[in-house]
């Protein structure tokens, strides 16, 4: 599919704040889907912690894991 968009990769971000610990072990689940997938497909995978990035101010304090998916420019296109 993604060869459809050269241009184009997918980065998925892990949103999680320390205060919960589940969060911790989806960590290595994340890790396992960048070994699997990440460098077959180049897809981008990112670990963010709420508290510690102003952006993500909403999902501080929450019990629910947050993964942010976006499509982002791989490299410039002519």
């Amino acid at each position: 599919m993604l060869s459809l968009f050269p241009c184009w990769a997918v980065a998925v971000i892990d949103v999680y704040d320390e205060s919960w610990g589940p969060c911790e072990m989806i960590a290595g689940h994340l890790s396992n889907f960048y070994f699997d997938m990440g460098e077959q497909y180049g897809i981008k995978f990112v670990r963010a912690q709420a508290n510690k990035v102003p952006d993500l101010a909403e999902f501080k304090e929450t019990a629910v894991p947050h993964f942010l998916v976006y499509l982002v420019s791989a490299e410039p296109c002519t």
